[in-house]
């Protein structure tokens, strides 16, 4: 009889350990899962906030130095040359619009409105530098494409940088558009 209760005993105690210990795994288990599953949300919620900064910086990237130096070109262009201030204004105008408004709203814009404000830029620079000489040439129609705003400004911007003559020569930039649809 003795036997069969130490028996009881050690079958009770070793269930005991096996369920404590099953209990206890199964703890450490979800609290290891809940570790994880937190961390990977935190890395994605960082990744989205990376790529909302890489964006927005993107479109805030209008140098406030081109801004001022259009301003100055259209108190100028006011003494010399008033027939020619409205539509350098309406030209920023349109260029802040774009910015301010549309480019701001979504994360993406057409490549119409896109290639407006390009324009719009261009003209800008044009009107401050008079030896600067461009040509535009897209294609008569335009897909409905979607683009980031200010994804091709940088481009622009490099080329007009980089066309400045030392000698005040002429400069040239030819923008070709050129849309494959697959």
């Amino acid at each position: 009889y003795l036997i069969l209760e130490e028996t009881i005993y050690i079958e009770y105690f070793v269930s005991a350990l096996i369920s404590t210990f099953t209990l206890v795994a199964t703890a450490i288990g979800l609290k290891i899962g809940k570790y994880y599953y937190n961390q990977l949300e935190l890395t994605q919620a960082l990744q989205s906030s990376q790529s909302k900064l890489e964006l927005s910086a993107l479109k805030e990237q209008i140098n406030p130095h081109f801004l001022f130096n259009v301003l100055n070109t259209i108190h100028i262009q006011s003494m010399t040359d008033p027939s020619s201030v409205s539509e350098t204004v309406l030209n920023l105008s349109e260029l802040l619009r774009y910015q301010v408004y549309e480019a701001n709203d979504s994360e993406f814009v057409t490549l119409e409105k896109e290639m407006s404000f390009l324009k719009n830029y261009i003209a800008l620079e044009k009107v401050r530098r008079k030896n600067l000489i461009t040509t535009w040439n897209e294609p008569s129609s335009i897909p409905k494409i979607k683009v980031t705003p200010f994804l091709f400004l940088p481009l622009i911007e490099n080329a007009l940088k980089h066309s400045k003559s030392l000698e005040e020569k002429e400069s040239f930039i030819e923008t070709n558009w050129t849309i494959n649809e697959k």
